[in-house]
């Protein structure tokens, strides 16, 4: 498996592909993005183990959002039953199970270092005071992680990696591709923000309440988000280089 180091330029071909996705199956991409969040955030509810719980299923999550948005690159429709595809090989779900003890256990750490940091100034600040300083040390500190766990779930469930290959292969898939990386994540930002604040200043215009701009831009909301989510398919296939890749292009040599 090869780990291409692209062009600027390609950040924004992910976003272009993303939304080629999503304009594919705008309604049955969006639904599946609510499954995956809902697999991240119901075990949140769990009274102190609700982080660990998320952090293991976050790699099994990851991966059935890949395979959704493999089916739509394919031309299948989006079905609920990818999301329990990666718990079936037995032994891509024991790496995946480490990627996600080992998430698991970055994200507990994360969570204890802001909240020393933070002493008791979530119970005493008013909910107009922004802590910027714990919002940017929890970044700091979550950036190596989400670089390490990016790629690492298709690597583990479709190339057969060990888990700690997978991390490997996903920090250096990271770091081959920074320039692109930053065009892509400035470009998701400007469509997000820009996108959001156009359509609110709008109904703001129009006079809405809070809870009616609430409720219409829940929509354009969810699918920001599952344009965000989908463009993670696209961005995968052109930093590695997959098996059938390989498979190909023997066929031609030959």
């Amino acid at each position: 498996m090869l780990i291409h180091s692209l062009p600027a330029a390609a950040g924004l071909i992910w976003v272009r592909e993303g939304w080629r996705l999503v304009r594919r199956q705008p309604l049955g991409l969006s639904s599946m993005v609510v499954v995956y969040v809902t697999m991240l955030l119901l075990p949140l509810l769990l009274p102190a183990i609700g982080i660990i719980v998320s952090g293991i299923l976050a790699p099994f999550a990851t991966l059935g959002l890949m395979n959704v948005c493999q089916a739509v690159h394919q031309g299948r429709p989006p079905l609920i039953n990818s999301f329990a595809a990666p718990f079936k090989p037995a032994a891509a779900r024991i790496q995946l199970f480490r990627l996600g003890l080992l998430n698991a256990a970055l994200l507990s750490v994360i969570a204890t270092v802001v909240m020393l940091a933070g002493g008791d100034r979530a119970e005493q600040q008013a909910l107009d005071e922004v802590p910027w300083d714990l919002i940017v040390l929890q970044l700091l500190l979550y950036a190596p992680v989400l670089a390490m766990m990016w790629f690492a779930p298709p690597l583990a469930g479709w190339n057969n990696l060990t888990a700690g290959k997978a991390v490997f292969g996903s920090v250096v898939g990271c770091m081959r591709n920074l320039t692109p990386l930053l065009v892509y994540g400035l470009a998701i930002s400007a469509l997000t923000f820009g996108s959001a604040s156009l359509v609110g200043g709008a109904l703001t215009v129009l006079g809405l309440s809070r809870q009616g701009l609430v409720v219409l831009l829940t929509p354009l909301v969810l699918l920001l988000m599952t344009v965000v989510q989908a463009t993670f398919y696209p961005m995968y296939r052109a930093i590695y280089t997959q098996p059938d890749d390989d498979r190909a292009a023997a066929e031609r040599a030959a």
